[in-house]
C-alpha cells in the first residue's frame, strides 16, 4: 500500500487545475489558490466545509436533516461549474450514481473521511 497525494487534478470546459489540502499538503496552496476550476468563493466554501465536518462527529452528521448531495451542494453556495467540474466526477465515482442523488447525510460522511484520513493505493 502507498500513500496517495491528496490533490485532484481537474481537466474539463476547455481548463485544468489543481485542488489540494494545503493543510496537510502545503505545497498545494498556491496552485489551489490559483486554479482556474472554480471561483474565489468555491475555495472558500470549500475550506468552510472541510473545517466544518473536521469538527463534527460521524453521529452528529447522521442526525442531520437529509436531502441529495446536489441539492445539499447547491444550497451550501458552490457553483454549478464547480459541481460540475469537481463534486460531479468525484463522487460519481465513490457512489456509482452521477446524478448526486446519494443521500446528503453520506456525502457530509465521505467527505470527512476524505478530510481527515488518506488514501491508499496498492501497488505491485
Amino acid at each position: 500500500m502507498k500513500d496517495q497525494q491528496l490533490d485532484v487534478i481537474i481537466v474539463g470546459a476547455g481548463i485544468a487545475g489543481q485542488v489540494g489540502d494545503p493543510f496537510r499538503e502545503p505545497q498545494t496552496l498556491f496552485s489551489t489558490l490559483f486554479s482556474p476550476v472554480s471561483t474565489f468563493k468555491d475555495k472558500l466554501l470549500l475550506l468552510k466545509l472541510t473545517l466544518k465536518l473536521r469538527f463534527c462527529s460521524v453521529e452528529e452528521l447522521f442526525q442531520r436533516p437529509e436531502t441529495t448531495t446536489m441539492i445539499y451542494l447547491q444550497r451550501y453556495g458552490f457553483t454549478e461549474k464547480f459541481i460540475a467540474l469537481f463534486f460531479r466526477p468525484f463522487f460519481t465515482g465513490i457512489f456509482l450514481e452521477n446524478e448526486l442523488k446519494t443521500s446528503s447525510r453520506m456525502f457530509e460522511f465521505t467527505f470527512k473521511m476524505f478530510a481527515e484520513g488518506w488514501s491508499s493505493m496498492v501497488w505491485q
